[in-house]
Order: C-alpha cells, then sequence, then structure tokens
C-alpha cells in the first residue's frame, strides 16, 4: 500500500512513483517521473482524468489481484483500477522496474498481467513500444496533457495508421494535424537515437528504442500546445534540450496545399503551393489569394486519358511522398523501371516511389487513390515521386524544355552579356576620351566646343570627326561619364580592380557605370530590379531608356504594368517572334519581371527564388505596382511629377551598393 507522501523507487533510483500536483494545480495525482532529475519530469499518469482532491489518496492491490487508487484513506472511493482478470488462487505484487515501467505480477508464475507501459500517456521512453497490438488489441499511441497545470486527456493524440505503409499521424481532435515521413520503417536513420528498430508482423506493429549504459536519456512527448517533441536531458544545463519537433513550417501541416499539389516551404514572399505536374488549381480564385486548401484536380479532366493513350510518368524530385494510407508496396525489390512498368499496367495507379531499402535493393511503392500531403524538402535524402500524366502533358513539358528560353542557362547568359557589354561602353568611352584629353593638349584652344543641351556632356566636334564619329547624333536617353567619374570608380584605374582582359583593353570593377536609373531616379535592391528590366526588354524587343509608343509619357515598366492589369500582357510580346512563344511561360516570365520590379523593395523576390520561379511550376504571387509608375514630363523641366495622380515612388532613393 502507498499513500500520499510515501513513494516507491526503482531499484537503482531511476525512476520513482508517487502522488504530486502539476504546476499550480492542488489536485494530486499518481505518476512515474524521472527520480534523478532535477527538473520532474513526468512520463505516465494513472488518474489523469479523474484528480484527487487533498491529500487522502492510496493505492493498493485489491483482494482480486487488481492494483487499486482511492481517493479516501478509507479506500472506498475508487477513482483508477487496473482491471484485469486474474486467478483467485495466486497473488499479485507491484513493481517499479529501473525502465519505468510498473508492472503487476501474478504470483509464482512471474508472468506480467498489466503494465504501465502498454497504456501510455502524453510520452514515450526507452523500452515503451509506439504503434499497435493486433493480437491483443492494445493501441500505444500518446494523448497530450490539457495543459502544464492539467495531465487530463487534451485535444492532440498521435498514433499509427498501418494502412498502406505505416506512418504516424498527430490529431487535432479527429483532423490530421500532422504526418510523419513513414520512417523509421523501413528505410530512414533516426538522428540522436541509437538502439531502435520497427516491428512489422501479423500480431504487432510498433516503434521502439532500448536502454544502454552510454544513452543519454531521451523522450517523445505528444505537448498539450500541438507539437510531438524530441528531446534529450542535458544533465550540465539541468533541462530538456529539443532536438526534433513538428509541425513546424507551413508545409508542415498535413493537406496544407489540398490534394494533387506539392508544398514548398517557403519564405513567405512566395506562395507555398503548386500542382504536381498533369494538374492544376481546383479554385484558381482561392490560389490567387494564396489559399491552397482546396487542391488540384486533373488537367483536361473529361477529354484526355491517361490510361492507355501514350501516357507517361514526370519525376518530382526530393520530396515527402504523399500520404501512403492509399499506396501499396508493390515489391521490396524491384527495379525503377520494373515499377514504373508495373503501375503504369493498372489505370488506377497515380504514382510511385522507387524506394532504397536496406539490405534488398529498391522497393516499389505505388498510389492508388488521392495524392495529397506531398512536400518538397529539396533535400537530396529525400525521394522521387513519379507522377502519371497523359500524352498531351507530356508534350507539353517537351516543349517547356526548348520553350522561351531554351537553355536553363540562357539567363545566366544574357545577363553576363549585358554586363559585359557595359563594362566594354565603360572601357570604350575611357580610350576616347582618354585619346581626346591628349589632343586637346596640343590643339589650338580656338577649336570650337559643344555642349550637348539634354545631358551636358562637353565635346570637341572636329575631335569627333577626326574619329569619325563626326555627324552622329547623341542619344539623349544614354547617360555618358566623364573621365573624372571613371576615374573615381576605378581608383584611377587601379591594377587591383582589374577583372580581366577584353578586346578593348582590361575590365574594371566599379567601388560604388550598382543602380539602375529610370528617368534619373535610382533604385534599392538593384540586382532583382535590372533584373526584371532586362527579362521585360527581351521580352518586348524594347529599351527602357528611350521607350517610346503612341503614349510617349509612360514608361517601359508602366507600359507593361498597364497590360498586365488589363489581363492584356502579351500585347507585349516583341512581334519578331511571332508563333515561336509559349503563351502561358511568357505570360509567367513577364509575372516574374514585374515581381523583381515592384515599388517596395521588400515585396521584390531574392535572386535565389527567382531562380527557383523559372525552374519550377510554382505558383506566383500577384505583383504590386512596380516602381517608377509614372509618366514623363510632356516638357523638358526637372520635374519628377507627370500627369495628374502619378508621380515617382522613388524620387528620393539614392543608394550606393558595394561591389561584391
Amino acid at each position: 500500500m502507498i499513500k500520499d507522501g510515501n513513494f516507491l523507487i526503482s531499484e537503482e533510483n531511476t525512476f520513482e512513483l508517487g502522488f504530486f500536483s502539476p504546476g499550480s494545480s492542488s489536485y494530486r495525482y499518481l505518476g512515474i517521473w524521472f527520480h534523478k532529475l532535477r527538473e520532474q519530469t513526468v512520463v505516465w499518469v494513472a488518474n489523469r482524468n479523474n484528480p484527487i482532491h487533498g491529500f487522502s489518496g492510496v493505492l493498493s492491490i485489491n483482494q482480486h489481484g487488481n492494483l487499486v487508487l482511492y481517493g479516501d484513506h478509507e479506500q472506498k472511493v475508487r477513482v483508477w483500477s487496473t482491471n484485469v482478470s486474474v486467478k483467485a488462487t495466486e497473488t499479485c505484487t507491484a513493481q517499479l522496474l529501473d525502465s519505468g515501467n510498473l508492472v503487476l505480477i501474478q504470483g509464482r508464475s512471474k508472468r506480467i498481467v498489466w503494465q504501465s507501459f502498454d497504456y501510455p500517456t502524453d510520452t514515450i521512453i526507452r523500452g515503451m513500444k509506439f504503434g499497435l497490438n493486433w493480437k491483443n488489441g492494445l493501441d500505444w499511441s500518446l494523448t497530450s496533457w490539457r495543459s502544464a497545470d492539467d495531465p487530463g486527456t487534451g485535444n492532440y493524440s498521435a498514433n499509427l495508421d498501418p494502412s498502406g505503409s505505416p506512418q504516424y499521424f498527430l490529431y487535432n481532435g479527429a483532423k490530421r494535424h500532422w504526418r510523419s515521413v513513414s520512417w523509421p520503417w523501413p528505410w530512414r536513420a533516426l538522428p540522436n537515437v541509437r538502439n531502435y528498430s520497427f516491428v512489422n508482423n501479423q500480431d504487432e506493429v510498433y516503434f521502439t528504442f532500448f536502454r544502454d549504459e552510454t544513452s543519454s536519456i531521451v523522450r517523445i512527448k505528444m505537448d498539450y500546445s500541438g507539437s510531438i517533441k524530441w528531446s534529450t536531458w542535458h544533465e550540465s544545463e539541468g533541462q530538456w534540450k529539443e532536438f526534433w519537433s513538428a509541425p513546424k513550417y507551413q508545409c508542415d501541416f498535413y493537406g496544407n496545399c489540398g490534394a494533387y499539389s506539392n508544398c514548398y516551404p517557403s519564405n513567405g514572399l512566395t506562395f507555398e503551393c503548386s500542382c504536381l505536374p498533369g494538374y492544376e488549381p481546383k479554385s484558381p480564385k482561392d490560389w490567387h489569394l494564396r489559399d491552397g486548401s482546396s487542391g488540384c484536380v486533373r488537367k483536361r479532366l473529361e477529354s484526355s486519358s491517361v490510361c492507355g493513350h501514350g501516357e507517361g510518368f514526370v519525376k518530382v524530385e526530393h520530396v515527402k511522398v504523399p500520404d501512403t494510407s492509399a499506396a501499396v508496396w508493390v515489391d521490396m525489390s524491384m527495379s525503377q523501371s520494373d515499377c514504373e512498368q508495373e503501375c503504369k499496367r493498372n489505370c488506377s495507379c497515380a504514382a510511385y516511389a522507387s524506394i532504397p531499402i536496406a539490405g534488398k535493393g529498391m522497393g516499389c511503392l505505388a498510389w492508388y487513390g488521392v495524392l495529397i500531403d506531398t512536400v518538397n524538402f529539396g533535400d537530396e535524402s529525400k525521394y522521387d515521386l513519379y507522377i502519371r500524366v497523359d500524352a498531351l502533358e507530356l508534350a507539353e513539358i517537351a516543349r517547356k524544355s526548348k520553350g522561351f528560353f531554351e537553355t536553363k542557362g540562357m539567363i545566366a547568359i544574357l545577363v553576363l552579356s549585358s554586363v559585359s557589354a557595359w563594362f566594354v561602353i565603360i572601357i570604350f568611352a575611357y580610350l576616347w576620351f582618354s585619346k581626346g584629353s591628349k589632343k586637346r593638349t596640343t590643339r589650338d584652344k580656338k577649336n570650337k566646343r559643344s555642349v550637348h543641351p539634354m545631358v551636358g556632356l562637353s565635346f570637341h566636334e572636329d575631335g569627333l570627326t577626326e574619329n569619325g564619329l563626326g555627324g552622329i547624333e547623341i542619344n539623349p536617353h544614354l547617360e555618358f561619364f566623364g573621365i573624372s567619374a571613371m576615374l573615381g570608380a576605378t581608383n584611377n584605374f587601379s591594377p587591383a580592380n582589374i577583372l580581366g582582359q577584353g578586346g578593348f583593353g582590361p575590365v574594371y570593377k566599379r567601388l560604388y557605370v550598382t543602380r539602375y536609373a529610370v528617368f534619373g531616379k535610382f533604385s534599392i535592391k538593384s540586382d532583382v530590379f535590372s533584373f526584371g528590366v532586362i527579362l521585360l526588354e527581351i521580352i518586348s524587343g524594347k529599351k527602357s531608356t528611350g521607350f517610346n509608343m503612341e503614349d510617349a509619357s509612360l514608361s517601359l515598366i508602366g507600359h507593361v504594368w498597364e497590360l498586365w492589369s488589363e489581363g492584356r500582357a502579351l500585347e507585349l510580346i516583341d512581334l519578331s517572334l511571332k508563333e515561336s512563344y509559349i503563351p502561358h511561360e511568357v505570360s509567367r516570365c513577364i509575372q516574374i519581371g514585374l515581381l523583381c520590379v515592384q515599388e517596395d523593395a521588400m515585396d521584390r523576390p531574392t535572386m535565389l527564388v527567382v531562380v527557383l520561379m523559372l525552374n519550377s511550376e510554382m505558383a506566383l504571387p500577384s505583383p504590386k505596382q512596380p516602381a517608377f509608375i509614372f509618366r514623363k514630363s510632356s516638357n523638358n523641366s526637372n520635374s519628377t511629377l507627370g500627369e495628374e495622380g502619378s508621380c515617382s515612388v522613388n524620387e528620393v532613393t539614392m543608394t550606393g551598393v558595394v561591389t561584391r
């Protein structure tokens, strides 16, 4: 018999059983906790939903051999019992093992007729099983406390779903809240955990990890906040330290993007949801509002078949595979090509994955239901998923590979070419001014000098004639730099600033030509902004400087924005492209260009995100108003204000960026 105030301690002083009050609660509960830890860490509670008022609790074994917890000293108010059937001829004893398991042992046979490990509360420790027992009907699952002060059954639970390929689910009430990546069976290694195993046979399916002398103290806890947490006890600091928890990010939540979608963890600038190949948003309006919960549906659902009409498979790399409740292990040792053929034979097979299994080669896992909760991790330790698509989708993907920018490297080439061109212009200007300067020192000071009325650049007319440049009209929209500006930019053409050797001579890096200007106004985050302008120039075949159209007062960016806002973006495309472009692909590039030139630099994506946008089918956010949406003044005044209702949005921004 154990009364409140008495304790039962395991043989090696590892665990302790007794009465406790959690947090600021005054109620009493019977529980088990680590005996040696400075912080009381309860791992099991008997009467979690039936608290005892006051210090009158008593634990004893009754005449039927059951452990019974009473709420009074007279042992009349029963609040909890093991409730097992024991032979009347044998007596039972209770022991607290050093594993933390409270066991009820029957007489001489020493048979365990009941154990606390079969009835977890919110915590799994070494030696406990986390799963299901088919034979005895046991459910080794976790249920959170209601709060830090109340160990009663809370809203969150975690258990194993054995259908398809076994996986763990975290529930909020009856709703699926998070799903594991089907680890650890049969292929997944666990960080910070040693001596573990996953058993799956006709009697039971469960995960467990064992205790050894060198092992640290590890626990799995279903927290009342809604997270399942793995933590290790750090004795030197006297506290538990979490090394893994879920859900953590938006894509961790089950089915965040609905059916037939792929969730890309994002930085908030981009919409995380994207349809799987061959599928499109079920509700485009919701996706436009960055709500992907309605998911995706197959393209050409009524008009094209994905079975027996030239269909195939498209690879989606490095993903957390979809919910495996709808999946079947076709074979535990099968090549990827054989796995594909096996899936292709069955019209109900929507996707497959070829997964390496230790000691068995490649296993074939095929899905015969809805594909949901696919997440892209961009991590090579995850798996490739092959999605079944119709013949038209295969043809469209093939065209994309030879589409608007025939190779993925074309954009990089165009950008590098543009940068190189500017370097050549700078060097050419330097050589031209340097040569003119030498001639001016020996030339008659009475030579005629001219000043261009638009840019204020002075030059010798006869010097231009000598160099074959006489009679050339200077473009008023191009910015000219004096020799003093170039000397300052290159630190007097210091050899330390030479990047390389070009056809016109050495190429120097600038010390303060990165800025992009429109009508003389400058923008921060200029690398992204400049890229956006270059992208729009390539599509339209028009220069942003000196842009001309019927409304000559509108900038190129402003023109693109107006067309986009009116749903006429494709009118921007250079006529020389004719029918050689794919409309939706060019439209996507225009949208990316507008995202790069948004008014607020914080809204613009990073170049890393831009590359991801260009190399994937991820859904794009709607661009906000771009920078420099103002009309050029109809006269030549210095005013930055144009027609009524439009003005410069970066009127006073002058930002210098150190070159990288």
